[in-house]
């Protein structure tokens, strides 16, 4: 089944699934995209196709920015997932008085997520100003080759 399906029609689980997969292949279909249209402009004076790829570039970045969004809607918005943390006490104060706790799978869960959303945040700038540089200058490739 596609991804578009089990988006559409799928469960948490699903979801999940997509979100886990989901940076993966729109940074493969980026690099997929400038690939072709490098391929496609070889030889050429024109590097229109390049240029082209670089809105592609732009819009797979803004996507990657918005994970977070994407993942918890209008909650999260600005990449910070509202969660307490829950865990259980293994031991009294340490040296620095701290006490130490065992996370519970799902502040685990919760913070990896929150790791994965600010990893595709900053992938997704970089895939912005490079789509945005190829976009807007691009086709001068073609008088440098």
């Amino acid at each position: 089944m596609s991804d578009i399906y089990y988006l559409l029609t799928g469960s948490q689980k699903d979801r999940k699934y997509i979100m886990l997969k989901g940076p993966i292949m729109v940074i493969v279909f980026s690099i997929l995209i400038v690939s072709i249209s490098i391929y496609l402009d070889l030889g050429s004076n024109y590097w229109t196709w390049f240029q082209r790829s670089g809105s592609l570039l732009t819009l797979c970045g803004a996507i990657l920015g918005v994970r977070s969004y994407i993942r918890l809607g209008l909650r999260g918005f600005g990449g910070a997932t509202p969660i307490v943390q829950t865990g259980i006490v293994i031991g009294g104060k340490d040296n620095d008085g701290m006490i130490p706790i065992k996370l519970d799978k799902e502040s685990l869960v919760a913070e990896e997520e929150d790791r994965k959303d600010k990893i595709s945040g900053v992938i997704g700038l970089i895939h912005v100003i490079i789509g945005t540089l190829i976009w807007g200058y691009g086709d001068l490739l073609g008088r440098v080759f």
